[in-house]
């Protein structure tokens, strides 16, 4: 579940790369470039819709990175 939720930032980051690569080389690629940032938008929304619906009625996802703040009685996870 958690490696989904990678993708959800990383496909439009993967994207704008690859449209950078491929427009910075070549002039011909500029077409192809729309096409590829509007695939990556969609398959992010793709992986978004599928983990949404995959939520069950009072349950959430939940994904920590690390923890931010300690003290005793308090704890608060970043992410």
């Amino acid at each position: 579940m958690s490696n989904l939720l990678l993708l959800i930032p990383i496909l439009p980051l993967i994207g704008s790369m690859l449209v950078y690569i491929l427009t910075a080389r070549s002039e011909r690629l500029h077409g192809l470039s729309g096409w590829i940032a509007t695939a990556a938008a969609f398959a992010s929304f793709g992986v978004t819709t599928k983990l949404f619906l995959s939520l069950e009625h009072g349950h959430d996802i939940a994904a920590t990175l690390w923890t931010w703040f300690a003290v005793d009685p308090i704890k608060i996870d970043f992410a």
